[in-house]
């Protein structure tokens, strides 16, 4: 009779084990990257290289496409590279949580499997996209079925499509048993995301009243990171358990038949080629610098017009418009809410105008004067000199 794989009782067991004692530890590793990308960008952002996506004349010439290119490439490998090299260290990090192995030591020992680890994932992907293009369910069960795929290649030291048989193997048998905790974790995340979509809107409130928005934003922001970090080692020591309880009960081994994994992977090495190359001709066709233009507009002209409602709610209560918007806060707006550089003016009449610059026309966009008449044109009206 085949053995049981560990209840989700122990599972959980084993993964309150392994972060009590090493939390600290999990916890620089998971940290590292975050840093790296920190501090690279805040280089891009003294160098002024923020300023191809910020400045008002983003035209997608080839000048500009071709270091954006490399420099895109290099900030990917370089930070792939570093993902890649944490992901490992996390994995050891756990499989040595008995002997306390040091993040240094957690580092030095994943070194070395960065490359096999990065071939193994190129394996992954082009499996499993080319298994779920038979109508997704094909790559489904081979996701599950190579899941293990990157601890096997960690603890194991195996390398290429021997990773992947050896994934397939150990899961072989126990599929159902693996979605099934799989998907207790998923509820799980399910649960906390609506619990914390039901309670944030009244602290946001409850903040707002108090005056102290900017600290409803950091505590969200610190609780963010804590909900990330935990989630994330929650599922990498409860899969890792699951890893270690297969390899006890099936030993060594690896899945016979090689063919649909080759078959698969060729299916799926094309298409990826096939995106590789259509990505830089879609990006020169599509123009992403303009429809960021237009999207910025749009989100402009959508501020002003619901600034525009509320300054009008305002003069009905209160029998005249506020001298500046900051008087709307936080009455009729949220503290913090007004995000875009606008000009507002009241004149003698008693009216006002709301101003906002389009990046992507070049030119003010005021209300109501500009509302009107795009409401005249679009009835058909002309507009009055």
């Amino acid at each position: 009779m085949a053995k049981k794989l560990l209840s989700v009782s122990k599972l959980l067991g084993y993964f309150w084990d392994v972060f009590k004692a090493r939390w600290w530890t999990l916890l620089v590793i998971y940290l590292v990257p975050v840093v790296f990308y920190l501090l690279v960008f805040s280089v891009l952002a003294a160098s002024g290289f923020n300023t191809f996506f910020q400045s008002g004349n983003l035209d997608f010439n080839i000048n500009k496409l071709i270091p954006f290119i490399i420099g895109a490439a290099l900030f990917f490998l370089f930070f792939l590279t570093i993902s890649i090299w944490s992901g490992i260290a996390l994995i050891l990090a756990v499989k040595n949580w008995e002997k306390g192995t040091k993040c240094r030591d957690c580092y030095r020992l994943a070194w070395p499997l960065i490359g096999k680890y990065f071939i193994v994932g190129l394996l992954f992907a082009a499996i499993y996209l080319g298994s779920a293009i038979f109508f997704v369910i094909p790559g489904i069960i081979w996701g599950v079925w190579l899941s293990l795929s990157f601890f096997v290649v960690v603890v194991e030291h195996k390398r290429g499509l021997a990773v992947l048989r050896r994934s397939k193997f150990l899961v072989s048998g126990y599929w159902w048993a693996l979605v099934g905790r799989w998907l207790f974790l998923l509820v799980i995340f399910l649960l906390i995301n609506v619990f914390f979509s039901l309670v944030t809107p009244v602290l946001k409130d409850f903040f707002d009243q108090l005056r102290l928005g900017g600290a409803f934003t950091f505590l969200g922001s610190a609780l963010s990171m804590v909900i990330s970090f935990t989630s994330s080692m929650f599922l990498l020591i409860y899969s890792y358990a699951m890893y270690e309880n297969l390899v006890k009960i099936k030993g060594k081994g690896i899945a016979k038949r090689k063919w649909p994994f080759v078959f698969f992977g060729v299916i799926g090495s094309i298409l990826l080629l096939i995106m590789v190359v259509a990505l830089p001709i879609a990006l020169i066709a599509i123009n992403p610098a303009e429809q960021l233009k237009k999207a910025k507009d749009f989100q402009v002209k959508q501020e002003l017009t619901d600034i525009y409602g509320v300054l009008e709610q305002y003069r009905l209560e209160n029998g005249d418009y506020p001298a500046n918007l900051k008087h709307l806060e936080p009455d009729y707006l949220p503290t913090g809410s007004i995000k875009t550089n606008l000009e507002y003016k009241i004149f003698m009449n008693g009216t006002f105008s709301l101003c906002g610059f389009l990046e992507g026309e070049q030119k003010n966009y005021c209300l109501p004067d500009d509302f009107l008449e795009g409401l005249q044109q679009n009835q058909g009206i002309a507009p009055e000199v």
